[in-house]
Order: C-alpha cells, then sequence, then structure tokens
C-alpha cells in the first residue's frame, strides 16, 4: 500500500525519487517544487491537530525551528497590509488566469 501511495506522489508532481545521499543503490524521495507547495497546508492542518485533537497534559509533537528549536509561530492568514483575516472578513471570487 505505502509504495502505491509513494507512485501516486511521483506520478502526481509531489515527490520525485532521487538516488540516496549515500552512493549506494537505495533511492530516496524529495519534495518537488510542487510538493513544496503543500507545505504551509501540511503545516497549518499539523498546528490544528496539535491544538484540537490531544487531551491537555498528552504527550505529542509540536513543530520547532531547526536553528533554534523553539516552537514555531502559528500560521495566520493576512491582508497585504498584515492584518489577520479571520473566516467571516474573506470571499472568494473567481479570476482569469492571465499567464
Amino acid at each position: 500500500m505505502l509504495a502505491s501511495r509513494l507512485h501516486e506522489l511521483v506520478e502526481n508532481d509531489i515527490l520525485e525519487v532521487v538516488p540516496g545521499e549515500d552512493g549506494s543503490a537505495y533511492q530516496e524521495y524529495e519534495l518537488t517544487p510542487r510538493g513544496r507547495g503543500l507545505f504551509l497546508i501540511i503545516a497549518g492542518l499539523r498546528q490544528w491537530g496539535e491544538s484540537f485533537l490531544f487531551r491537555k497534559g498528552e504527550e505529542h509533537s509540536v513543530m520547532t525551528e531547526r536553528e533554534s528549536g523553539k516552537p514555531v509561530g502559528k500560521l495566520i492568514l493576512s491582508s497585504l497590509k498584515g492584518k489577520e483575516l479571520l473566516p467571516d472578513d474573506v470571499a472568494i471570487q473567481k479570476v482569469r488566469d492571465v499567464s
């Protein structure tokens, strides 16, 4: 099952297969630019889970900054001027792709 899921992630350009760092015949999976684009989504879901899926005092993991070892700040959606936006502050509008 895992091999099937990894294959799908490669097929959908989320992961790519690269040679192992140790120079052996093993291969590793690396995020593609498309996969890296999912980072904020995965981080947001993780932070939601950290906030709502554990009982008080229950041991769990948190995302930390590699350099400092300190927990990362909560993700927020903000306006172009930096104002925090809540669900009632946003709307969806159709636009044409001009690229």
